[in-house]
């Protein structure tokens, strides 16, 4: 697959959180497809001769880190327009949209569940207040409710950017003649292990290819919806009823719950040399390990041209242990290009 169809293949794919299973595996598909038949035979990745890395060599651990702890500033950090999601919240609280939502609980129009946990008598009283309150009473209750959600609205946008910095990554690249990558990543006298995603035991982190553009992501829909979240979560707890939100967050679903995922596959164009492809770690169970870890076996151990004999003895070592060969980067006289080649040792 080219890479403009690929990228058009990502962004065609949209998630809503209201979703039956059936339609998400439908809406994936495409997704789906192009793993089974476009993820290459090796991916690699680059380490420095550290007796932590080394130590993840002998264990076949794949390690994740926070998209914060990149070398690149906008990793993971959101885009969108801030001044729509004010605009926005603005006009869902205005008067008559405040109004709107009274009349609509009155004739019963509310998230199924809620009536639930405030008695009848209670909820039709308190509909009632509200839709007979004086013009002048309800503007300035809306005008407190409005200052409490837009309290600290810049500090809170920027909590929202930087919201998916938090997931989880592990980065490969198909670049293992580079000697850019070499020099940077595994400082000349690293190695790099490679990896085969193609079986089927992997497929719960399966890679996928960096987009590159000069045009950062717009998530501002996606940042709308964590805000609106956002708001519903902080109005609810200061109400203390925290159970509320539990219910009322799922009548706003997420817009796009791949949104996440498209946003860690993107990168400025400037780093597009590396070729870089992605696996995603998406927190189970409520795990808030910083650097969470799989267990993946390589299928090849790549030394660097300096690295130093007594590492490169306990890296073949341990590649004999695991049964993969071993190859070992040089440069060829006789080659005009500025790429380095694997050996067999």
């Amino acid at each position: 697959m080219t890479s403009s169809a690929y990228r058009e293949m990502i962004y065609s794919i949209v998630i809503p959180g209201n979703l039956s299973y059936e339609e998400r595996s439908q809406r994936y598909q495409p997704l789906t497809n192009f793993l089974k038949n476009d993820v290459p035979e090796k991916l690699y990745r680059f380490r420095e001769c550290k007796d932590r890395e080394i130590s993840e060599f002998e264990q076949n651990i794949l390690g994740f880190a926070p998209a914060y702890r990149m070398n690149d500033d906008f990793d993971g950090l959101l885009y969108f327009d801030k001044d729509y999601i004010r605009r926005e919240l603005n006009h869902n609280i205005a008067p008559e949209i405040i109004r709107e939502y009274f009349n609509a609980a009155k004739h019963g129009s509310v998230v199924p569940g809620v009536k639930s946990l405030i008695p009848e008598e209670i909820f039709n009283r308190f509909v009632d207040l509200m839709l007979n309150l004086p013009s002048e009473e309800m503007r300035n209750m809306i005008s407190e409710f409005l200052n409490f959600v837009t309290d600290e609205f810049d500090n809170r946008m920027l909590f929202l950017s930087q919201v998916t910095q938090n997931a989880k990554v592990a980065c490969l690249t198909t670049e293992i003649e580079s000697p850019a990558m070499w020099g940077y990543y595994a400082k000349g006298t690293g190695f790099a292990v490679s990896y085969d995603f193609r079986d089927k035991t992997f497929e719960k982190y399966c890679p996928l290819p960096v987009i590159y553009s000069d045009d950062r992501l717009n998530a501002t829909e996606y940042a709308n919806w964590l805000f609106q979240q956002q708001t519903l979560q902080r109005v609810f707890n200061c109400a203390n009823a925290p159970e509320l939100y539990q219910i009322l967050q799922h009548s706003l679903p997420c817009p796009d719950e791949f949104m996440c995922g498209k946003i860690l596959i993107h990168k400025a164009t400037a780093w597009k040399p590396e070729k870089e492809w992605r696996i995603i770690y998406f927190n189970i169970g409520g795990d808030s390990e910083e650097y969470p870890h799989v267990i993946k076996k390589p299928s090849a151990l790549y030394l660097g041209r300096h690295i130093k004999k007594e590492d490169k003895e306990r890296l073949c070592q341990i590649a004999n242990k695991h049964n993969i060969p071993v190859y070992q980067m040089a440069i060829f006289e006789e080659d005009s290009k500025y790429r380095l080649h694997p050996i067999k040792i």
